[in-house]
């Protein structure tokens, strides 16, 4: 899809001339997640999921909402993938 594409551009960008502990990968793996989530590509956007939660593990408190939401957006991917096992890690 073309959201799916622009994001990929978007990231090859950024690996060009960002430092990657840029802040901004992390909001375009979270965007490409999302993308990917909403087109039923599950696979696809769980590890872009992770992606976004290691970006801000690295950088946030363990207590951030923001990281709760990380751990919501992989557990509801693993739900419909199946793998409820996973989706509550």
């Amino acid at each position: 899809s073309k959201a799916v594409s622009f994001h990929e551009k978007a990231i090859a960008i950024y690996e060009k001339f960002l430092p990657p502990d840029d802040p901004l990968f992390a909001t375009s793996y979270n965007s490409m997640g999302v993308a990917c989530y909403e087109r039923g590509m599950y696979t696809k956007a769980v590890s872009f999921y992770e992606k976004t939660f290691e970006r801000y593990q690295d950088n946030l408190p363990s207590d951030c909402t923001t990281l709760a939401t990380c751990y919501s957006n992989i557990s509801l991917v693993y739900s419909k993938l199946g793998e409820h096992s996973k989706a509550l890690y």
